[in-house]
């Protein structure tokens, strides 16, 4: 355990000292959602699966009504 909190204490301490890492830690968050969220739907499209499941959860697709 104080292991983790020394690579935070670290990860903080450039953050403060380098600002760009922040910004570039933004980025990367962003991209990832992106990525997720096109990897996602690229499944449903070319899948036709009405359900995805990921660990314990599952995605559904929206149904159209009728």
């Amino acid at each position: 355990m104080p292991v983790i909190w020394a690579v935070l204490a670290l990860f903080w301490i450039l953050i403060i000292l380098v600002p760009e890492l922040l910004s570039l830690l933004v980025w990367l968050v962003l991209l990832f959602i992106g990525w997720s969220i096109f990897v996602t739907s690229m499944a449903f499209k070319s899948w036709k699966k009405e359900s995805i499941k990921f660990w314990s959860y599952e995605i559904f697709k929206n149904k159209k009504s009728k």
